[in-house]
């Protein structure tokens, strides 16, 4: 794969954006670092993590407590959802105020997350919100070279799963003019963004929230060891099996594989979800309060005790129908891996 310097990948997604966009400090000590190397980004070093202060223990405890209430206080009185309620539930998910495709620029200023595991997880709060029990929702990542053009652009996407009549698995992914089945989005995904047909597929646990990303190393240092690494070969771990009913290389994992491979929400073991950022070797990126500011807007709807209100759910906005054949730019790329990013992490292209 040819190299992509640093400086250009974040040209790429400026220009890409229409946005004019600022390196922050950390990217700007990257600049610096990349120059030193001859524009290649390959064998950054990974840092120590960083010590959380008492102000941001404080706020992540109060997420979490917010997070823990919806899932406690919402209804389990659906066990499956008919269409016009899956309908329903996509229209909230695409318009909400906070996991808009509209808000992004709020939240992702310079263009690196997407947040398309905030869709994911809006998706799945406010599916519980509606009466749907856990059993009923599932997580499903896509993880592998994926991009839409020649070049690299992303390692994943993610959505959310929730069951709809006769028991079948709906994506709920406003990235998609509507809710899915599950056999078409992944036909839509693959056709989209996985150019190699290597990608692989993962059913895991709704509190699974992103893949593990604490270290991510460059193509020509990955050895197997970390999920997000593209040559991860699932076969040949404990607590992966195949699902060939989903077409190849789809997997479900058993709980301990979960924890060991995948940041999750309330976990006993394994990577717990930051609400505040995510640092990925040692280099730290906020989330600009998205995930406090999910959880306030979300907590007010938790019925008690009557039934969710279908009928004062949000009207799909019009960027629904603009996304319906995928991203508008590389820097909606709806997911964690924007060339920038790459960049960022150490990735060599």
């Amino acid at each position: 794969m040819k190299r992509m310097s640093l400086s250009i990948a974040i040209l790429l997604c400026a220009v890409s954006s229409g946005m004019a966009v600022s390196p922050d400090p950390s990217v700007s000590y990257l600049i610096k670092l990349n120059a030193a190397v001859d524009g290649a980004v390959a064998g950054l070093p990974v840092l120590p993590e960083p010590v959380p202060t008492a102000a941001e223990k404080i706020a992540r405890a109060e997420i979490y407590s917010k997070y823990q209430i919806i899932l406690s206080s919402a209804p389990e009185t659906k066990p499956r959802f008919t269409e016009k309620e899956l309908s329903s539930l996509y229209n909230s998910v695409v318009a909400n105020k906070v996991a808009s495709l509209d808000a992004l620029s709020r939240y992702d200023p310079t263009g690196v997350i997407g947040f398309c595991f905030g869709r994911a997880m809006t998706a799945h709060l406010l599916a519980r919100a509606a009466g749907a029990p856990d059993g009923s929702i599932r997580k499903l990542f896509m993880v592998g070279d994926m991009r839409s053009g020649a070049d690299p652009e992303w390692r994943f996407h993610v959505t959310t799963l929730v069951k709809g009549p006769q028991d079948a698995w709906f994506a709920v992914d406003p990235v998609f003019e509507k809710p899915q089945p599950v056999l078409d989005w992944i036909k839509r995904v693959r056709s989209i963004w996985d150019k190699s047909k290597k990608a692989k597929l993962y059913f895991v646990d709704p509190s699974a929230v992103l893949p593990d990303l604490r270290i991510v190393p460059a193509p020509n240092e990955e050895k197997q060891e970390h999920l997000i690494e593209v040559s991860f070969d699932p076969a040949t771990k404990d607590g992966f099996t195949a699902k060939p009913e989903f077409g190849p290389l789809a997997y479900s994992l058993s709980s301990r594989a979960e924890a060991e491979y995948f940041s999750q929400v309330s976990t006993s073991a394994g990577t717990e979800f930051d609400f505040l950022g995510i640092t990925i070797n040692g280099k730290t990126i906020p989330y600009n309060n998205y995930f406090a500011d999910l959880m306030n807007d979300i907590l007010p709807r938790i019925p008690a005790p009557a039934a969710f209100d279908y009928a004062h759910a949000a009207a799909p906005s019009d960027f629904a129908i603009r996304a319906a054949s995928g991203p508008r730019f590389k820097a909606d790329a709806i997911n964690l891996y924007s060339p920038k990013l790459d960049a960022f992490i150490g990735k060599t292209q």
